[in-house]
């Protein structure tokens, strides 16, 4: 059943998706990159804003990959690409975690109504 999966001759259009859905979040991921660097260098958004950005290029990198590996029929392909964005994805995961709980406990608390 797995063969006829990798070698049916309608793989093409799967396939092509997972090669444009890829290329769309390369193309938004280093567009949040680029963003990134027209902010103030102190301001926190700005690197959380670039490693989401990397994040996302990262699964688009992961989805074409996968594509161009089902297209051609290369598991080394799959494998490194399915690897590598394992990896990338855990490490800007973690990076994104820590930001967010950082800014959260740098941020003034604004002055709330009193309690009753």
């Amino acid at each position: 059943m797995l063969e006829d999966l990798i070698t049916s001759p309608w793989r093409v259009y799967p396939a092509l998706v997972l090669l444009l859905v890829g290329t769309w979040l390369i193309t938004t991921g280093l567009l949040w990159l680029t963003r990134s660097a027209h902010r103030p260098i102190s301001s926190a958004e700005k690197l959380l804003l670039a490693v989401r950005g990397f994040r996302l290029a990262m699964i688009g990198l992961a989805l074409a990959g996968t594509g161009g590996a089902w297209l051609s029929h290369q598991l080394w392909l799959l494998a490194i690409s399915l690897g590598i964005a394992l990896v990338e994805l855990l490490e800007s995961s973690t990076i994104i975690w820590a930001l967010r709980r950082e800014s959260r406990r740098t941020k003034p608390h604004s002055p709330s109504l009193p309690s009753r």
